[in-house]
């Protein structure tokens, strides 16, 4: 931008001159904000022109959206802005844009033909600032975008480009701290998590799994009140920090100080003579019990005190086949550790070196071998977190019937679900296979072990019935508020343009309907499903058949427009007729008032029967549709020289 830039020498010049400590001019902002249509081009606040483009028509300004593409009856794939008047180097991007309800859209950028920021953003029905960060230059293109064109309205309201002769580094985003540190802790844990870096929003997980940007967004202290790994990452913009994390265990301690005499008087235990045991056969404190066996033919499990210069000294011994049998009540079994000589002579599953880890009711250890034990300390627990089960389809809307699996990641559980609508219990239906939904249901489930059951996962999908079609005739006009396919139906579909006097029909070759299009239908008069569709493309852009969603009557003429209704095989002038929601009619600039007519013909566009021509002596050979020779044709359709043609 020249005039960007001579002002700027001059103020570089000016700073110069003063004996500022910076040569660089300060990052600035551009601002492009709608405030109207824009009618194919936009200028921002500093004068950058942008260029706006689109596949589809621009529509009625929204003072909530802005600038605004596409219609409920006009179709659009795309909204293209882009500019090449800034030269500095751009170090951010900021796009408010949206869509209309229910359409799936995204807004990507480039500089200088590469992609700027990260990967596209998904859209809402809300205007919403959609932040772009790197480091470039060149031409901006945003591109506001759906999968594929349909009538849904996109939105773009304002961008703001961020951009400075010097530019500024790539920017980082610091990685997330937690309020606290990883530990066992003995009641809940409110965890705070922050970052250092401004305007950074943070994702989290407590599953373990790695967080993304589509994870739970923290936006307040996180209660934890059961064992949990909490995993966070930050994101300024498309920039992404590395990821933090912290393990936290939720339980009591309890410690049996099994080599000092107070603590075992305190157990209820005798002391034994210097040279003697006490036998044990259970120790109790704070809901920790431990129940002792000893194997027949051995020496008992027990209190021993020192003799000699060992008078005083007490521990817990624990002979080869004795066993140590520990329980928590309600509570978990989350660790035991344990301090003496020869701890490897127990054995368990878990158990490794002194220490039992795990989450368990009951836990039995073995000794092999002579154990001497000084401490044991404890460590339990909530139960275990139970995942709920996941669908592999989510809530939303499908056009054709679904099956649905249903999974939890929790080793043995079961899953017991509902479809209609009621809470799930065990007993309700346990799931054993797919579940074929069909139409609109609400799926409800639990996992459940033999620790408890999990939290209910909902999934909703709501299923668009077939479109139902109803021909009381071989050729009738047809409008539907939702998209379909023909395919596999038998029906074929025409739109209708007037060339020269004559309704041209043109089929539709793939059977796809748009929503509230206006078509003709032929085939033999009955009852017909068709699949409905979330969208189709859109028909020959001059197609001349206006649906109506309901019933209304249709005049001849007005502004510049003439109307025609189908009757008894030919499109008529309207007359103020009725015609019904579902239907449609013809408008078209041509009169065929001047012409002194009331009706208009019609041929159908390069359309082959596949059944062959034989030419007489007098002229063409006609066939009704089921390839009878008609020797004296009335009103209605047949084939002549291997085309459908309306006779009149």
């Amino acid at each position: 931008m020249k005039r960007k830039l001579h002002f700027k020498s001059l103020l570089l010049l000016a700073v110069m001159l003063l004996g500022a400590g910076s040569a660089w001019a300060e990052d600035v902002t551009s601002t492009l904000s709608f405030t109207d249509k824009c009618n194919g081009s936009g200028t921002a606040d500093d004068g950058t022109v942008w260029a706006v483009t689109s596949d589809g028509k621009e529509s009625n300004f929204d003072n909530n959206k802005g600038i605004h593409y596409g219609t409920s009856s006009a179709a659009v794939q795309y909204i293209k802005l882009s500019t090449s008047d800034i030269t500095e180097k751009i170090s951010k991007i900021v796009v408010n844009a949206s869509t209309a309800n229910g359409v799936s859209a995204t807004v990507d950028v480039t500089v200088g033909g590469k992609a700027f920021g990260g990967d596209a953003q998904s859209l809402t029905s809300t205007a919403t600032d959609h932040t772009f960060v790197g480091s470039a230059t060149g031409e901006i293109v945003v591109t506001v975008t759906k999968p594929s064109s349909a009538t849904k309205a996109l939105y773009v309201k304002s961008i703001a480009v961020t951009y400075g002769e010097g530019g500024s580094d790539a920017p980082t985003c610091e990685a997330p701290t937690f309020s606290i540190e990883s530990g066992n802790y003995t009641s809940t844990q409110s965890v705070e998590i922050s970052t250092t870096t401004d305007g950074a929003t943070i994702y989290y997980t407590l599953d373990g799994t790695d967080p993304t940007d589509n994870s739970t967004e923290y936006k307040g202290a996180i209660e934890v009140s059961d064992d949990a790994t909490i995993k966070a990452i930050a994101y300024l913009g498309s920039v992404k920090s590395s990821i933090s994390e912290i393990t936290i265990t939720i339980g009591t301690e309890v410690t049996f100080a099994l080599n000092d005499k107070d603590a075992i008087k305190a157990l209820g235990i005798e002391l034994p003579e210097a040279g003697q045991g006490t036998k044990v056969e259970s120790i109790e404190k704070d809901g920790i019990s431990i129940a002792a066996t000893t194997a027949a033919g051995k020496t008992d499990t027990r209190i021993y005190q020192g003799s000699d210069g060992n008078a005083g000294k007490y521990d817990f011994r624990i002979y080869a086949d004795g066993t140590l049998t520990f329980t928590a009540g309600s509570k978990y079994i989350k660790k035991i550790e344990f301090t003496g000589n020869n701890l490897g002579r127990l054995s368990g599953d878990n158990y490794d070196k002194g220490t039992w880890e795990g989450s368990a009711q009951s836990v039995t250890l073995t000794a092999t071998g002579t154990t001497t034990i000084y401490t044991i300390t404890v460590t339990c627990g909530n139960p275990p977190a139970i995942e709920a089960p996941v669908s592999s389809i989510p809530t939303g809307t499908y056009y054709e019937a679904q099956s649905v699996e249903l999974s939890c990641a929790t080793d043995g559980a079961e899953i017991y679900y509902t479809t209609d609508g009621t809470e799930p219990s065990t007993e309700s239906t346990k799931y054993s296979g797919a579940i074929e939904v069909s139409e609109t249901t609400t799926i409800k489930a639990i996992a459940v072990t033999s620790e408890g059951t999990s939290t209910m996962m909902i999934a909703t999908l709501t299923i668009v019935p077939p479109v139902e079609i109803t021909l009381t005739n071989d050729m009738e006009t047809y409008c539907c508020a939702t998209a379909f396919d023909l395919s596999g139906t038998g029906l074929k579909a025409y739109t209708a343009k007037v060339v020269d006097g004559v309704v041209v029909l043109s089929p539709v070759e793939s059977g796809k309907i748009p929503a509230e299009r206006g078509v003709i239908l032929m085939g033999e008069p009955g009852s017909y499903q068709a699949k409905a569709l979330e969208s189709a493309d859109k028909l020959d852009e001059n197609n001349e058949l206006y649906g109506r969603k309901t019933e209304g009557k249709v005049s001849y003429s007005y502004d510049e427009w003439f109307c025609y209704i189908l009757q008894d095989g030919v499109f008529k002038k309207a007359t103020g007729d009725k015609i019904k929601g579902g239907k449609a009619y013809l408008r078209t600039k041509y009169d065929v008032t001047a012409a002194g007519a009331r009706e208009l013909k019609m041929v159908i566009e390069g359309e082959a029967t596949g059944i062959k021509a034989v030419e007489t002596a007098d002229g063409q050979t006609v066939y009704d549709l089921l390839g009878r020779k008609v020797a004296a044709p009335t009103k209605g359709l047949y084939i002549v020289n291997g085309k459908k043609m309306i006779v009149k």
